[in-house]
């Protein structure tokens, strides 16, 4: 599926690091991610986390499934996409590589699921 070129995003007004890229690596970021065949779903965290500096998509293809005994990157966040929408967008924010997103996504449901269990 071709998706719609982005350009490179502008910094928010107010951050104060900035991270840049060479052209040639954010080309061959936005190849990746045409590559993968990503779904409309991705835009929204796609774009916030290229304004982070993750420029390329996460491991995994889109045949992987969160049910796998070790999911790849791609899996648990389409599943975040999905089901937590909103904890997957504060876990983007400051991270800088999708490990530490999903660090911080697997950390945030944990500290949910033990609030529900007490």
């Amino acid at each position: 599926m071709e998706q719609a070129r982005t350009t490179p995003p502008r910094r928010r007004q107010g951050q104060d690091r900035v991270r840049t890229f060479r052209r040639s690596d954010w080309i061959a970021a936005q190849q990746a991610w045409d590559d993968g065949e990503f779904s409309e779903e991705w835009r929204t965290i796609r774009y916030q986390a290229a304004l982070n500096g993750i420029i390329f998509p996460p491991s995994g293809s889109r045949f992987d499934c969160w049910d796998d005994e070790r999911p790849s990157q791609r899996a648990m966040l389409i599943r975040a996409i999905r089901e937590t929408p909103l904890l997957l967008e504060q876990s983007v924010t400051g991270s800088r590589s999708w490990s530490q997103v999903l660090d911080k996504l697997l950390a945030a449901r944990d500290k949910q699921r033990r609030k529900v269990a007490i």
